[in-house]
């Protein structure tokens, strides 16, 4: 019964669902734009193969907080700062490229 009755009623749709389908369609990014720059997050790869340097440091340094540096930097959550280290031989670079 519920379905019938709701089939007869036009919908209404809020004029911001139709400026968010329009601004989709035209190619626009919708929302909060993102924290850091992809150079940022470069920069912030680089300084934390620095062993002296902490991600509170750096997060201070590029004026974001220490969770966006593990949002932005994934590698940071496995525990290690190993593993945003930078490849030293040539075999590594090559196979990084």
């Amino acid at each position: 019964m519920l379905g019938t009755l709701l089939a007869d009623t036009p919908l209404k749709v809020p004029a911001e669902v139709v400026e968010f389908a329009a601004a989709r369609a035209r190619g626009q990014r919708l929302g909060r734009p993102p924290a850091m720059t992809e150079e940022q997050i470069r920069n912030a790869r680089d300084l934390l193969t620095r062993p002296e340097d902490t991600v509170s440091s750096i997060a201070r340094l590029l004026g974001v907080s220490r969770s966006t540096i593990y949002k932005y930097v994934p590698e940071l959550t496995t525990g290690s700062r190993r593993a945003v280290e930078v490849p030293t031989t040539r075999a590594e670079i090559e196979a990084a490229e």
